[in-house]
Parts: C-alpha cells; structure tokens; sequence
C-alpha cells in the first residue's frame, strides 16, 4: 500500500535532512528539492500527496513556485503548505492570492509540522482514503511480525554492518571505500528504522547494545558503552535523533581534537552538559562563565569538602533557582556549539549524573534542540563569513544621536550597538552583554550588514575563530 507522499523545497540540506527524519518516523515517504525549478520538476514526476515550499529560495522564490503550480492542471489539486519567516502577514496574504492550503511561520517545532499536515489531511477527502489505508496496512504488517521475527537472528541483522567495512578496508580503492561508508551507513539507517518501528522490545535492546562503529573498527561488547562511533560517518543530529526515538538514559561523550565534552539524557531528553569528569569543576565552569565567581574563587571553593552546589548554597553566595536557571541557559547554549562538531567519535554510555544533582538539572526536549541547532548551522555560515575572528574590534559608522535615532532598531539591537566603542572586541561585547554568543555574533551581523558598524581591526596572530558550522 503506497504512502502519502511529501515534496519539501528547502534550499538547506540540513533543513531538508531533518524534514525526513521527522516526517518518516510519522509514516510518510519524503522527497526533497533545494530550489523552485528543481521542486516544480520533481512535483511533475512524483505527483505528491502534499507540498512544503520554503518562502525564501534561490531561483525562483515561494511565491513564483506556488503561482506555477496553482497555474498547471495537473499540479493544481495538490495542497501546499507555504513555510515562511515573514509571519502572519505573509502567510495570510498567500492564502488569499493563490488558495494555499496551510502556511508554517518559522521557527517552528516538529509537533507543529505534523500537526499542520494532519489539519491538510483531513480536509481532503482523498489524503484521509490514503492515510487510513496506510495505517491498516502498517497494523497488519505490525501484528504479523512477532511471528516473522523470531526467526530472526541478531548476527543476521547487524552483519552488514560488520562485513562490508572489512572488505572495504582491506582491498579497496580510495573511492571504493568511500562507496562502502556511504553503504554501511545506509544499511545502518534501515536497521536502526527497523528496530525503532519493528522489532519487539526485548529483541530492540539487544541489537542497540551493539556498537556502532567506524568502518574499520570492529564492533564489541564492552560493559557499559551503548552505542560509539566516527563523527564524520554518524553526525551529531543523527545521534541526537537515535537518543530521542529510543528515549535512552545515560551519557553521550563526544571526542574532538583533544577536546571532550559530555552530554547526560533521561529518557531521551537533554539534562546537563559538561567540559570536566568532574561534577564541581563543571559547575564552576558554569558559575565563573556566568560572571558569578572568579576562578580566584572558584579554585577556593573547590578546597573545601562536599559538593560545590552545595557550599555556596549554605555562604548563601546563590540560591537553588538561580543555579537552575544557569544551568537551563549554559546547557541549551552548549549544545548548540556541538552541532559545529563533524570529526571525532562518539560513545554512548549508561553513566548517570550524581543523585545530589537532580534539583538543578534541566530539562530540553531533543527534538526541538535538533530543530533549532540545524536552523543555527545555515545561520552561523553567514555570519562567520562576515566575522570570522572574535578578537576583532568594532566601531559605529553613526554617531549622530539624532540620526541614529531615525533608524528602527529592536532592544537587543540597541543594546549591541551601546557596546560598540571602537575599544572592545567582539569576545568582550558577548562577556559583558551577558547574551548568548549566538545572540550577539547574529546581532552584530545584521548591524554590520545595515552598515551600522565597521570592523576596524583584527589581529593578525589571532588563531581564535569560531566553529565552522557545516
């Protein structure tokens, strides 16, 4: 039985990618094109059930795609759904001159999505005929299984995994192994999708037990470690997405350059980030990079007995919310630096954060941090295009109060702009802004690109640039 079909247009591959992952785990068969004139093709061909199409694309924008395909005989009974940043406004006025279907206002969240093309679905009378015999198919496939299943041997499963890396390894051209890895990381996907929609639970926690390695490692079975692999094969949304689905408890460890940072999850969900082994050098981190203490400080406290959240509790240097609320911030900015990560390994474990911790731990849904880190990614492109080096120093192109005062500028922007003295660089403006560093490098972009600000100088020995995001 065949399944509802979904065109997105989206010209980030990021975007694109996390799109399938999100709309196949819901049962959907997804086919994607990074501009207008390659989705007006692909929607002749493929004949989706639905369409997404971004507003802001290369070749030909939203609107030119949807006036194409509202104009063409054969494409106009397809429901779009029209994703856009420029709000309600846009939106509403696209609805009324070209009968979209739907439209999403960026950012949005996986469940936001899902729901929006549930609302397409049953408003169409042949999308729900197709959708419910979809479901029908998949509970008998569902209920049939156990029985198919136990025939089934775990070596059988994981065996591509484990004999194509050799081969490749030992006998292969360059290209040819590159070949290999494409192949065993597409094997890899089908068997993880297979364990996370198929396979009973008893059966699902052996296979994840085994190691996800990279192609020239063989997999074993050491206690304790879950999954582990090579970040340039298994990517860090990808491991993300897998702890999310499987709702593991535990600690992801990722490796790069001599760097090592910790990530714990419950249930599936992201609740600490840490740079130490060590639960008070970590929080100390947290404390000095939040301006609370000074490593002078720090160092001082960390002599003295007992858990640091603990001791400046009780000198009554911090209450317990405070520490939870920069727990909250540092955590959810943290992980969005890793998603810049693309060489190193990986190991999931089941080493949990300390009891003593609990009170102070956050909470972040997976799926949602997926969702904003790969929109991050595009962003952060362009903005170390313009500034690449946070050592380098800014100064204003106006002065002029009065002028100034001419031009619309949000609270954020403004205070941004108070920082910029010709004096302070860019790492000095995010420290004493106390914002994100995300926050104030996108700022300082957009005043940069208004020609609101110069760069006046950067130092040539500096080696300090940001993470490339890719």
């Amino acid at each position: 039985m065949s399944k509802l079909k979904i065109l997105a247009m989206d010209d980030s591959p990021t975007v694109q990618k996390l799109l399938k992952m999100v709309l196949e785990e819901e049962g959907y068969d997804v086919i994607c094109a990074s501009d207008g004139i390659e989705g007006i093709d692909r929607a002749k061909k493929e004949h989706p059930s639905i369409i997404l199409i971004d507003f802001v694309m290369p070749k030909m924008n939203g609107f030119q795609v949807c006036k194409i395909i509202k104009e063409d005989p054969d494409l106009k009974h397809i429901p779009i759904i029209l994703v856009t940043s420029k709000g309600d406004e846009v939106g509403s006025k696209f609805v009324k001159m070209l009968g979209i279907t739907e439209y999403l206002t960026k950012p949005f969240q996986p469940n936001d999505l899902i729901s929006k093309i549930s609302e397409v679905i049953d408003k169409n009378s042949n999308l729900r005929k197709i959708a419910s015999n979809t479901e029908g198919s998949d509970k008998k496939k569902i209920q049939t299984l156990p029985e198919e299943a136990g025939g089934i041997s775990i070596n059988e499963i994981v065996e591509p995994l484990i004999k194509e890396p050799e081969r490749g390894v030992t006998g292969a051209a360059p290209e040819a192994q590159n070949a290999v890895e494409v192949l065993v990381k597409d094997v890899m996907d089908e068997v993880i999708s297979y364990i996370t929609e198929s396979l009973p639970d008893i059966l699902r926690e052996k296979i994840l037990k085994l190691k996800i390695g990279h192609a020239n490692q063989a997999l074993s079975l050491n206690k304790g470690i879950l999954l582990y692999g090579d970040l340039s094969i298994f990517r860090f949304p990808d491991i993300l997405q897998l702890i999310s689905i499987q709702k593991l408890t535990g600690c992801l460890s990722l490796n790069s350059e001599g760097n090592k940072v910790n990530i714990f999850f419950r249930n599936g969900w992201i609740i600490y980030v840490s740079y130490w082994d060590d639960i008070n050098e970590s929080l100390g981190d947290i404390l000095v990079s939040a301006g609370k203490l000074s490593r002078i400080q720090l160092q001082h406290f960390l002599n003295e007995k007992g858990l640091l959240k603990y001791v400046l509790i009780n000198k009554r240097l911090i209450s317990l919310d405070e520490l939870k609320d920069l727990v909250n911030r540092y955590t959810e900015e943290a992980v969005y630096k890793l998603f810049s990560m693309i060489k190193g390994d990986f190991q999931f474990t089941n080493y949990l954060m300390p009891a003593e911790m609990n009170d102070i731990l956050t909470e972040l849904q997976t799926n949602d941090i997926i969702l904003e880190g790969v929109r991050r990614i595009d962003e952060w492109q362009l903005i170390n295009k313009k500034i690449c080096n946070r050592d380098a120093v800014l100064k204003r192109l106006i002065t002029d109060a009065e002028e100034l005062g001419e031009i619309t500028l949000s609270d954020k922007e403004l205070e941004i702009f108070s920082f910029v003295d010709g004096k302070r660089n860019i790492n000095q403006i995010i420290k004493e802004s106390k914002m994100s560093e995300f926050d104030v490098c996108k700022t300082l972009y957009v005043l940069l690109s208004a020609n609101l600000l110069t760069i006046t100088s950067t130092p040539s020995n500096s080696l300090n640039k940001q993470p490339q995001y890719q």
